[in-house]
């Protein structure tokens, strides 16, 4: 019995090495395409909505295999699918811009983090807490604000030793 709930939870040992596997894609995709994002910031935009709704999609699939694909659409928890989508959006367009801009890594890092977490927690149906709901309120603010602050650690730490 407990194993059977430790899968369905997603707690397999495969749903992990998914997660790295999806971050390091996320990563490498504005390390591999740089010259795309710099000469068209355009896609650099498109690109961080189509993260954010990769990621709302994984939401989406959690909730429908446990039966509860209407369960945050009731009330005021609408409001935080867009909430959600946005601060997903902005969780991989500032990494991405400071890389591309700068040539920062600690704001990628943070987005490989943030991607692998959100990948395992997203579709999970543990308590009567939302994962969605509770990133975008909660930990999604306060890991923009670690991302922009490791940036900025990371340029003026740059710009201190090489001038």
């Amino acid at each position: 019995m407990a194993n059977r709930r430790n899968v369905e939870s997603g707690g397999d040992q495969l749903g992990p090495l998914f997660a790295a596997l999806v971050a390091g894609v996320v990563v490498a995709v504005p390390v591999v395409f740089t010259g795309w994002f710099v000469d068209a910031p355009a896609f650099l935009a498109f690109a961080s909505v189509v993260y954010a709704l990769g990621l709302l999609a994984v939401w989406a699939v959690g909730r429908a295999r446990y039966g509860r694909p209407t369960a945050p659409f009731t009330g005021r928890a609408v409001a935080l699918v867009p909430v959600g989508a946005v601060v997903l959006t902005a969780q991989a367009a500032l990494p991405v811009y400071g890389f591309v801009r700068w040539g920062l890594v600690a704001p990628l890092a943070v987005l490989f983090v943030v991607t692998a977490l959100a990948v395992l927690t997203f579709p999970s149906n543990e308590g009567d807490s939302d994962a969605l709901g509770l990133y975008a309120v909660f930990f999604g603010p306060i890991l923009l604000g670690v991302t922009v602050a490791l940036g900025l650690l990371e340029l003026g730490a740059r710009t201190l030793v090489v001038g």
